[in-house]
């Protein structure tokens, strides 16, 4: 078995790399970066504005199965970087027609960016507000309608909640407070009141390979990937000031106006019933995960800047 993890060069992508190869320790996994620095062994660079420099990826792994989980937004939310994922996305695409196998494609796009107030989920229905949504549901549209050779490509499109975990970095707010906490700042926020799913990315991770194993025990092409418990922001930031034995009033500010408070009653992540999820394996309940990122290491770095 070949498998290509576009984009696996992140958070959940080398997570999944390593579960991979423990339960698939004879399988050739790859993982495609535009990061070239980073480019050795099975990690392999690739410049995906280049449709040639794509194709050539393509045809050097070959894979049974591709998971995309690449998002130029996703760091940064600027209106060029939309149009480097979509033309990205396109590369792919059009890369997957020289390929003389179908492989199976899973698509991995955060449910949190199609975050609705009903219960009938259909992402197809929503307009995301953000860059990283509007560059998920670009690619969404166009692999639900591709089709190679007079067929329709075979794919999967995996929605998790709010995915966390230790290690993780960027502009979400899990990894936010964590460096407000190692810099002793106080943080300040918005959205205490909004409730999320959130889900580990041991979680995640093992759900994408399950489903590797059990591909065609899976008919549905969308895939909900959720721990189906709500928390407020609020809530979970008391839960982190608890582990790290700290106040939370020293630690975190919510800014939020009455008109915010009133609206966040109304809006939240939707989960989704019971028809549209995936079973998960183990999962790690949000009081262990949070033991996991902030309890050990919440000290570490603090003269981060």
């Amino acid at each position: 078995m070949k498998i290509l993890i576009i984009g696996g060069h992140g958070f959940l992508g080398l997570r999944l790399l390593d579960d991979l190869q423990e339960v698939l320790p004879c399988a050739d996994i790859y993982i495609s970066s535009s990061r070239g620095k980073v480019a050795e062994g099975n990690i392999l660079s690739v410049d995906y504005g280049s449709s040639e420099s794509v194709e050539a990826l393509f045809i050097h792994t070959n894979p049974d199965y591709i998971f995309h989980l690449a998002s130029c937004c996703v760091r940064d939310s600027a209106q060029n970087s939309l149009i480097k994922g979509q033309v990205r996305d396109n590369n792919i695409l059009n890369a997957l027609s020289v390929l003389k196998t179908s492989p199976r494609i899973i698509f991995v796009s955060s449910m949190a960016v199609f975050s609705m107030s009903d219960k009938d989920i259909n992402p197809m229905r929503y307009q995301p507000e953000s860059n990283y949504g509007l560059e998920k549901l670009y690619m969404i549209k166009k692999l639900l309608n591709f089709e190679v050779r007079g067929k329709r490509i075979d794919c999967k499109v995996v929605y998790p909640s709010s995915i966390y975990g230790k290690g993780q970095n960027g502009k979400m707010f899990l990894p936010r407070l964590l460096r407000h906490i190692r810099r002793r700042e106080v943080m300040l926020a918005f959205g205490g009141n909004k409730r999320r799913d959130f889900i580990h990315v041991k979680d995640v991770s093992g759900s994408l390979v399950q489903l590797v194993l059990n591909y065609d025990q899976h008919p549905k092409r969308h895939i909900f990937i959720h721990s189906f418990i709500l928390y407020k922001i609020s809530e979970i930031a008391d839960f982190v000031c608890d582990i790290c034995q700290l106040d939370s009033k020293k630690v975190i500010f919510f800014q939020d106006s009455k008109e915010d408070i009133e609206k966040d009653n109304l809006e939240f992540q939707i989960i989704g019933n019971d028809s549209s999820r995936y079973e998960l394996g183990v999962r790690v309940s949000i009081r262990d995960g949070l033991q996991e990122m902030f309890g050990e290491s919440y000290n570490d770095g603090v003269s981060e800047s």
